[in-house]
């Protein structure tokens, strides 16, 4: 068992919303993949913080964006920001995590 400091801890509840409330939710309005609107939301909210790379998959070149594993706090909460303000914008079913998990630090 790890010890996560509260830093950590915190990004971790980010990640857990981003992963397990905004891709599902979005993956179950339209029936797009998780993985497909993991690319659209890093691509379109936040472009600035993830970097995208060709790979090669079964012979095929594929693009995938950087993981949110190396993101900070600070990033992860920029980035729910940004995928919020979108979700308004483009009417998606994105309900905002706990407010705790938005403020600015």
């Amino acid at each position: 068992m790890v010890v996560m400091d509260a830093e950590q801890e915190y990004t971790d509840r980010q990640r857990r919303w981003y992963k397990g409330v905004c891709l599902k939710g979005l993956s179950e309005w339209n029936g797009e993949s998780k993985d497909q609107w993991d690319a659209r939301l890093k691509s379109i909210c936040g472009s600035e913080l993830f970097k995208f790379r060709a790979i090669e998959v079964d012979g095929k070149h594929v693009v995938v964006p950087d993981s949110i594993s190396a993101r900070s706090k600070r990033q992860m909460t920029e980035f729910i920001e940004n995928i919020l303000a979108k979700a308004i914008e483009m009417d998606w079913p994105v309900y905002p995590p706990d407010p705790d998990l938005r403020r600015q630090t």
